[in-house]
């Protein structure tokens, strides 16, 4: 039975929900908030959540080879999206 209550204790702690604390500059804090809308209509957990996704996938179309950018649709010119840190964070995950 006691293992049970460990097993049971472990298994809560990694469904979370778990708490994290973020140290950034007055500017970064000032954008994410905004980035909730004015007035929020985001949590922080979404917001957060969400560039988790968009970072997760440009480190997947990096992994495949992929450029990921942006296009101008009157000009149909593009800009590559380079997010620093994130080639070598891919090597370190997928090995070389």
């Amino acid at each position: 039975m006691k293992y049970m209550n460990i097993l049971k204790k472990i298994a809560d702690w990694m469904r979370g929900p778990y708490v994290m604390e973020l140290q950034t500059t007055p500017g970064n804090f000032k954008e994410f908030e905004a980035l909730r809308g004015d007035p929020p209509v985001l949590t922080r957990v979404e917001v957060l959540n969400s560039a988790l996704t968009l970072l997760n996938w440009y480190a997947e179309q990096y992994k495949n080879g992929r450029t990921v950018g942006s296009i101008d649709p009157k000009t149909e010119k593009y800009r590559e999206v380079v997010l620093d840190g994130v080639p070598d964070a891919v090597r370190r995950h997928y090995g070389d």
